[in-house]
């Protein structure tokens, strides 16, 4: 875990470069500026629909850089130094008052986890690090080693009253890499906004939020690649946004192999259901991919990860009619597994 922290660190504020000119957009020449760069080795891609002048750049980068700032110090878990990593050094029932920007994600993820009917858990790190260790030496963990785990992971475990928050147990520990990142992104917007920029597409890590009109005068558009697919025309779907926001999480960026001793094959998934504590297979009928549109990305990002973690499409499907009582423009595109 060690090393990935200080690459995070070392990468965190490796680029940021600024592109503005004339691009052509159908048969129109219209101004963008953009914005590329990596922050906490993750690319991201901002883009305005318009000329800026001088001042205004100046102002979005200072923005850009003060947001990422803020995440690598508050958020971000695989920084030592960071607010979650204190949160995750805590013992038990020790008290640790809050940050306002903490609390206020918190508060957030307490409410996404129980939408979710707990299949988003930011406290299943450890469970998901065991199984990584174990393949890694084609093993597959104990039910005794599962067990043992199951005991300190669950949101359960965290407990908040105001602005001060304990755990239950010291092991306990919090992965905010399901939610932070569209956090972030919905956080740019908002501060973008702040600056007078009304046409805008943020992307970072694939989650992204668009408010306003693309250079085009349309809204900004999108494509769901397909599972077994970089190839644009074989997307699964090409998605407007106005003034909303998209997150998607699947099977086919990182999955391994194991193969049994009576020759079967086994192929795991990065997603851990918690109710199980096993890491999802690959399997024929399994949700492949789930993306969810709605009008934040954090809210997006969360929801997309509990997607994935149903057993079949119709329990997606059933589960997310609940999801339309509390985000009734939300919408959500499934790939099954065949």
């Amino acid at each position: 875990m060690r090393k990935w922290a200080i690459l995070a660190a070392i990468l965190f504020s490796s680029l940021l470069l600024r592109f503005s000119g004339l691009v052509s957009w159908g048969k129109d020449l219209r101004t963008v500026t953009e914005w590329r760069g990596f922050a906490m080795t993750m690319p991201y891609h901002i883009k305005v629909g318009n000329a800026l002048s001088s001042s205004k750049e100046e102002d979005v980068s200072t923005s850009i850089r003060a947001t990422f700032d803020e995440v690598h110090s508050v958020f971000n878990q695989w920084n030592p130094d960071s607010e979650a990593a204190q949160i995750n050094g805590l013992a038990a029932h020790q008290r640790y008052r809050l940050s306002p920007e903490m609390a206020a994600f918190i508060e957030l993820t307490d409410g996404l986890v129980a939408l979710t009917e707990g299949r988003f858990d930011p406290t299943i790190g450890p469970v998901k690090e065991l199984w990584l260790r174990q393949l890694e030496q084609r093993k597959i963990p104990t039910t005794h080693e599962l067990t043992k785990l199951q005991a300190v992971v669950g949101w359960k475990n965290i407990h908040v009253v105001g602005d001060v928050l304990w755990k239950e147990h010291s092991e306990t520990t919090v992965n905010f890499d399901s939610i932070a990142k569209g956090y972030a992104v919905d956080m740019l917007v908002e501060r973008l906004q702040k600056l007078g920029i009304k046409d805008l597409y943020v992307e970072w890590g694939g989650e992204i939020h668009a408010i306003g009109q693309h250079p085009d005068r349309r809204p900004w558009r999108v494509a769901i690649r397909g599972i077994d697919s970089d190839d644009i025309s074989e997307s699964l779907a090409y998605v407007s946004l106005n003034d909303s926001a998209i997150a998607t999480s699947g099977d086919y960026l990182q999955h391994w192999e194991l193969e049994c001793d009576d020759g079967a094959v086994l192929s795991f998934t990065h997603l851990v259901d918690p109710s199980t504590g096993r890491l999802l297979e690959r399997r024929e009928g399994a949700i492949a991919s789930a993306s969810i549109v709605t009008d934040g990305c954090a809210v997006a990002d969360a929801l997309a990860t509990a997607a994935c973690v149903f057993g079949d499409v119709d329990s997606v499907k059933k589960w997310f009619l609940k999801v339309r009582e509390r985000y009734p423009d939300a919408k959500l595109y499934l790939s099954e597994r065949h």
